[in-house]
C-alpha cells in the first residue's frame, strides 16, 4: 500500500518505518509528452492471450455494457474476437452485431 491514507494508518500505528516505506515506494507522477497522450487517447477493452475479455476501469463510455453502452458481442467484434471467444461471453451468432 502506497497511498496517503496507508502511510497515516502507519503513522497513527506507531510504524513509522513503514509510513516512510510507502512515501517511497509512491509511484511518480507521468509528465511530457507521455502525460498528454493519456489523456487524449481512450482506453480500450483488449483480449489476453489466453481469450479473456478485459474492460478496464476507464474505458470509453461507449464500452460500458453494464451502464447503455454497447454489447459485450459489438466490442467483442470491433475487437475481431475470435468464434471461440464469442461463444464464451454471448449467445449472440457471431458476426456483425447492429
Amino acid at each position: 500500500m502506497s497511498t496517503p491514507l496507508a502511510r497515516k494508518v502507519f503513522e497513527l500505528f506507531g510504524k513509522p518505518q513503514l509510513a516512510e516505506q510507502t512515501r517511497s515506494a509512491a509511484p511518480s507522477l507521468v509528465t511530457g509528452p507521455e502525460a498528454a497522450r493519456s489523456q487524449t487517447e481512450e482506453t480500450r477493452p483488449y483480449l489476453t492471450t489466453q481469450g479473456e475479455l478485459i474492460l478496464p476501469c476507464d474505458c470509453a463510455p461507449r464500452y460500458r455494457y453494464w451502464a447503455a453502452g454497447q454489447s459485450v458481442a459489438a466490442t467483442l467484434w470491433e475487437l475481431n474476437g475470435p468464434p471461440e471467444v464469442w461463444r464464451r461471453y454471448t449467445d449472440v451468432p457471431y458476426g456483425p452485431v447492429q
